[in-house]
């Protein structure tokens, strides 16, 4: 679609199209001139002969040399520069008409008519005239039947430029406007998944605080030390949760996700494990924020964690450019109750932000997600 902006580069466009008009308009005189005079009843080429041929064939003793510049050449040469010239100066304006001007699509049509009409009469009659200049002063005496060819096959040729270059002006803004429709719709939709994942994120953060401040109640009392590193950590989770960008790289996400599996591993200590094997080559791909940790969120929400059967949460990286996140399943018996938003919210994102999707595998003994990593 860019090669039908006519706002970026109008004079090169007008100057391309009035070009290929012209070109059309040589082939049409040169190799289909047979088929005009079938239709219009209009000899384009064939001059009356002011020195005819002898009877045996031989040319008249008086004839001159052949002109290089024949009436017919002429004629043709004057046509093709005239509908270039016709067929440049219509675009410029029509691209005007359709780009520049603020005003109703129905006026901008109405205006663009009536200037092509305007344009097209007098770029015609003076064809007309410089046709007949030229085919005079190479000796072709046009008569009332041969003046009416000239001027009918004129304005035929010229009006068909103006048609073409106004329906296909017209073709172009259509397009333009659309591109631009759909270009604003792709920018509502990214603000309405913006809204509903900052949405999603203040949702989350007050439960995933609550807990966090219980859990480090405890740690207070029983274990100092490990407290300060928890409120440390914690510190970490939520900056990070501030600051996000739209898009990250593995490494980050990774480190993100492993202070917050840390935090995990402190509230669950020994019922819990999160074992990492990605491989360091991927770590400059790039993915999307809170990717891994709400998959290692959502693992946690949905399974029964106990020490005599541990949830084991693997995070690792495949040879087909994904991240996988994988977890045995152990459903609670009573869920907590979710909005459900946040697998879709992924996937969302990422069909937005990268045209993919992420892959699930709800199996009977696992659940894994496929994160596709993006070179």
């Amino acid at each position: 679609m860019y090669f039908l902006d006519y706002q970026k580069h109008p004079m090169l466009l007008a100057l391309i199209l009035a070009i290929l008009i012209a070109l059309w308009d040589y082939v049409m005189l040169t190799f289909f001139s047979q088929y005009v005079e079938l239709i219009f009843d209009v000899d384009i080429f064939n001059l009356p002969q002011q020195f005819p041929e002898h009877l045996d064939g031989a040319p008249h003793p008086h004839m001159p040399p052949p002109n290089p510049y024949s009436p017919s050449k002429l004629f043709t040469f004057t046509q093709i520069i005239a509908n270039l010239l016709l067929a440049f100066t219509l675009y410029i304006a029509n691209f005007y008409i359709y780009g520049k001007l603020k005003i109703s699509t129905n006026k901008q049509i109405v205006l663009s008519i009536v200037f092509t009409l305007v344009a097209t009469t007098i770029f015609c009659t003076l064809s007309i005239y410089l046709d007949i200049y030229l085919r005079s002063t190479n000796g072709d005496m046009l008569g009332g039947p041969r003046m009416m060819e000239v001027i009918d096959s004129s304005i035929m040729r010229d009006t068909i430029v103006a048609i073409i270059v106004v329906f296909s002006t017209l073709l172009m803004y259509y397009i333009k406007k659309q591109e631009i429709a759909r270009l604003e719709n792709e920018a509502l939709i990214a603000e309405n998944m913006r809204s509903r994942f900052n949405a999603l994120t203040a949702k989350l953060d007050p439960h995933f605080l609550f807990n966090s401040l219980n859990t480090l109640k405890s740690l207070i009392k029983s274990n100092p030390e490990k407290a300060q590193e928890y409120t440390q950590q914690l510190s970490d989770i939520f900056r990070y949760t501030i600051n996000h960008k739209d898009i990250i790289t593995l490494r980050e996400e990774v480190e993100f996700s492993k202070a917050y599996g840390d935090m995990m591993l402190m509230r669950y200590e020994n019922s819990l494990n999160i074992i990492y094997n990605v491989e360091a080559k991927y770590f400059d791909y790039k993915i999307l924020p809170f990717c891994i940790q709400t998959l290692i969120e959502n693992a946690v929400k949905h399974n029964t964690i106990t020490t005599k059967r541990p949830l084991n949460i693997e995070i690792y990286s495949d040879d087909d450019e994904h991240i996988i996140i994988k977890n045995q399943k152990s459903p609670k018996k009573i869920q907590e109750v979710g909005n459900g938003l946040g697998l879709k919210n992924l996937n969302d994102r990422y069909k937005y932000q990268f045209k993919r999707e992420i892959e699930i595998f709800n199996l009977e003994e696992e659940f894994i997600v496929k994160v596709p990593i993006i070179k």
